[in-house]
C-alpha cells in the first residue's frame, strides 16, 4: 500500500524534536552512535501560500522540511520570480544565507508545512560536539547542490518536451526516497510554477503534458500525475509533432516514433 502524501498528517502535531530525531531526517538514516538527546529543536508551522523568509532578510536560521511542499525563488528588481526548487520533506532550507548573513531566496509554502527550526548558533555548538551531526549536515548540504546542478542540467536540454519528462522523473525519484510511490503522485506546484523552474511558459507546460499523455508515458488527471514509461521519460530527447487529424487510431503508433 502507497504512503499517503497529504501535507495533514499526525506528524503536524510534533512540536519538538530531538538531536537524533533530526539526524535521521538529515541523513535519511539512523546513526550508529546513540546521541545526546537532550539537545532539541523547535517546529514551525505555515498555511499555505504563507513566506517563511524573504530575500533580504536578517538569517538566523536552518529549516528542515518535517512535513510538507514549499517553493524557493529569485525574485528580481521588477518582481518576476525564478523558482529554483521545491522542497519537501528531509529537505534543508537557508543555506543560501550562511555566507552573508542574510538570505538570498524565498521560501513559501505550496501546502501547510511542518518545519524543524535549526538555530545556526544552535548547530555550530553542536557541530563540535557530535560530529556525525556535521557529516549528516553536509550530507543534506550536498543533496540540495546536486539538485540544483540537476536543475541547471535541465534547463539546457534541447526540447520542452524532455525538461519536463526529466522533471517528472526527478520528483518521482525523490517521492521513492522518502518511501512513497514512484509512478504515482499529486503535483503541489501549479503549472504556472513548474514553467517557472523549467523557464517555459505555462501554455508550454500544458501542451508538453498533453504532449507525453498522447503518446502513452504519462496519465494526467488534474494535478494526479501516473507515470506509465519511466525508461522513456528518462531518456526522451523530442516527441514527433502531434497533428490534430491524427486519430486515436494513430496514437498508439506515437510511442514508436519518440526519439531517445
Amino acid at each position: 500500500m502507497t504512503a499517503s502524501l497529504a501535507p495533514h498528517s499526525v506528524e503536524n502535531s510534533l512540536t519538538k524534536t530531538s538531536l537524533e530525531q533530526l539526524l535521521v531526517l538529515l541523513g535519511k538514516q539512523k546513526p550508529s552512535v546513540t546521541e545526546n538527546n537532550s539537545i532539541e529543536f523547535e517546529h514551525r508551522r505555515i498555511v499555505t501560500g504563507k513566506t517563511l523568509y524573504s530575500s533580504g532578510e536578517s538569517f538566523e536560521n536552518l529549516y528542515l522540511v518535517f512535513s510538507g511542499f514549499l517553493k524557493l525563488s529569485n525574485i528580481d528588481a521588477e518582481g518576476n520570480e525564478r523558482i529554483t526548487d521545491f522542497p519537501m520533506k528531509s529537505d534543508l532550507l537557508g543555506i543560501d544565507g550562511i555566507c552573508e548573513q542574510h538570505y538570498h531566496l524565498q521560501a513559501v509554502a505550496l501546502t501547510e508545512c511542518n518545519l524543524i527550526v535549526i538555530p545556526f548558533r544552535k548547530v555550530v555548538c553542536a557541530l563540535q560536539e557530535t560530529p556525525t551531526f556535521e557529516e549528516y549536515l553536509y550530507r543534506a548540504i550536498s543533496r540540495s547542490l546536486v539538485r540544483e546542478q540537476s536543475s541547471k542540467t535541465l534547463m539546457n536540454l534541447l526540447s520542452a518536451e524532455a525538461r519536463l519528462a526529466r522533471f517528472l522523473i526527478l520528483l518521482s525519484e525523490r517521492y521513492e526516497a522518502l518511501g512513497f510511490s514512484s509512478t504515482c503522485y499529486i503535483l503541489r506546484m501549479t503549472r504556472q510554477e513548474i514553467g517557472s523552474y523549467l523557464g517555459m511558459t505555462i501554455e508550454t507546460v500544458s501542451r508538453c503534458l498533453t504532449a507525453l499523455a498522447q503518446a502513452a508515458l504519462i496519465k494526467v488527471e488534474q494535478r494526479n500525475i501516473t507515470l506509465l514509461n519511466k525508461r522513456a521519460l528518462r531518456t526522451l530527447q523530442r516527441l514527433p509533432l502531434l497533428h490534430k487529424n491524427n486519430g486515436k487510431d494513430k496514437i498508439s503508433k506515437l510511442e514508436k516514433q519518440i526519439i531517445v
